[in-house]
């Protein structure tokens, strides 16, 4: 990749004025997911702190970023994933908080399977109750509050769908699909409390996911760390070249 290319972009917080370009950009391509819910479900509010662009000398749209507070997506109009671009004209914002290591992307190749049984759809005060247990705690920080309020509208906007498993009348496991495009499902928040880990609910909850998403006319993908590979390779993923 020729780094002195992307040095003459200028980037900037996107705007309600660059959602239809971005929607344009980001469509149909399996990183673009997060970036096009983002947009469609904030329309002309969009979200201050997420969506960043990189625009050439010429104002043509080249780069678009999205940091969900965990990772960011670089969307590029050459190749989807990149190396971060180098700081300049405030973008070194993304330099803090500490992200993941770098993360696989996978999709899905195999059969349908059909919706498994003992799954329930989570909407409302549900969708708390899983962030709860995902955080072991009754007592969420704010980020994980904004979160619960974007999924929350997210899922009755029908841009989200999240499923769960319970045990003893409380949430045991949960995943859900978290962003969509025109052609991709973006399965993620995979989690299992810990005392009903290793009897199977995470597989069932991504077959939940996977189900759904062919039943719309769409093509799973995640992001996973290196070490679930395995995991999700028997449940019909392939990793994505980069």
């Amino acid at each position: 990749m020729n780094t002195s290319r992307w040095r003459k972009l200028t980037y900037r917080q996107a705007t309600a004025d660059d959602a239809d370009r971005i929607m344009a950009f980001c469509r149909d391509k399996p990183c673009g997911t997060e970036i096009h819910t983002s947009v469609k479900l904030n329309g002309e509010k969009t979200e201050i702190g997420c969506l960043w662009t990189g625009t050439d000398g010429a104002g043509l749209l080249r780069l678009v970023v999205y940091d969900n507070g965990s990772y960011v997506t670089y969307l590029t109009r050459r190749s989807g994933f990149v190396a971060k671009p180098p700081k300049e004209d405030g973008f070194d914002r993304f330099a803090a908080p500490k992200r993941k290591a770098r993360l696989c992307r996978m999709v899905y190749r195999g059969g349908t399977p059909s919706f498994p049984e003992g799954v329930t759809a989570l909407r409302g005060t549900a969708l708390l109750e899983m962030y709860k247990a995902v955080r072991e705690t009754d007592a969420l920080n704010d980020r994980t509050e904004r979160r619960y309020v974007a999924r929350a509208r997210a899922v009755n906007a029908g841009l989200a769908e999240t499923f769960g498993i319970y045990e003893d009348g409380k949430i045991a496991s949960t995943a859900g699909i978290c962003a969509k495009n025109e052609r991709y499902a973006l399965i993620g928040d995979v989690y299992t409390v810990y005392q009903y880990r290793f009897q199977g609910y995470a597989a069932k909850l991504v077959n939940a996911c996977v189900a759904a998403a062919r039943e719309q006319g769409l093509t799973p993908v995640l992001y996973c760390e290196k070490g679930m590979r395995k995991f999700y390779r028997k449940l019909g993923f392939v990793e994505l070249a980069r």
